[in-house]
């Protein structure tokens, strides 16, 4: 989220927790796997988001792991 919102994103996260009560949690396993990926191409490569998302569209996995990664992107 900071790389989307930059310096933004700690006001704007302040202001999320304000009004839910959640606890964070870091992503783990596939999503963790396939975030990680799409991330460490788009720092090297322009428009590859777009690329990757349907490329991962229907890879395997739980079907919550593939709803987060949709959402993610």
């Amino acid at each position: 989220m900071l790389t989307w919102f930059g310096e933004e994103w700690n006001a704007l996260k302040a202001k999320v927790y304000e009004h839910i009560d959640i606890v964070p949690t870091q992503f783990e396993g596939n999503v963790k796997e396939i975030i990680d990926q799409i991330e460490s191409m788009c720092d090297h490569y322009r428009d590859a988001r777009d690329f990757l998302l349907d490329k991962i569209k229907d890879r395997s996995g739980t079907v919550i792991d593939q709803q987060i990664t949709k959402i993610y992107f």
